[in-house]
């Protein structure tokens, strides 16, 4: 009955429970996170192997997990490169505002920047860093650095 991912909105409850299930279909199938049930939106392995499948999961995976720095970066990681906006985006605001994460995120994908804190869009070593990595992230810099030479020599881009 499970074997399509896509069944698993119309399942007993009680099959959405049921990691054992559930494990070896977020692996497989992708955007079903939302269809599980939420003790198990909070479970690391069961998140995890879903965002890996498909980093859009991040965005049903439990405030707890979206708060919580270690399993984060580690999500942030194994999904890596441009996927890695999911994470960046559905992260706890908390994070958003943390340099060490931010940092990480943005050696991943310098257009993570969109997604922090207004703050550390004003911090030139942020913003070199997501420039250098994508230059393409100026965009998201605060305007003050927009207009800083080394930044757009960085990007690339010409700034008028």
């Amino acid at each position: 009955m499970l074997e399509d991912g896509d069944n698993l909105e119309f399942a007993d409850d009680s099959l959405k429970k049921d990691k054992k299930i559930i494990l070896p279909l977020v692996k497989d199938f992708t955007g079903i996170l939302c269809h599980v049930d939420y003790s198990l939106q909070s479970d690391k392995e069961v998140v995890l192997a879903a965002v890996i499948n498909d980093a859009s999961n991040f965005r049903f995976a439990d405030d707890s997990l979206r708060k919580d720095k270690e399993f984060v970066l580690d999500a942030l990681k194994k999904v890596g490169g441009g996927d890695s906006v999911w994470i960046a985006e559905y992260a706890d605001d908390s994070l958003k505002k943390d340099k060490d994460f931010i940092y990480a995120a943005i050696v991943e994908c310098g257009d993570n920047l969109k997604f922090v804190d207004d703050s550390l869009k004003k911090d030139k070593e942020i913003v070199l860093a997501a420039v250098k990595q994508d230059g393409s992230a100026l965009e998201y810099a605060d305007k003050k650095l927009k207009t800083d030479k080394k930044n757009c020599s960085r990007s690339g881009k010409t700034i008028r």
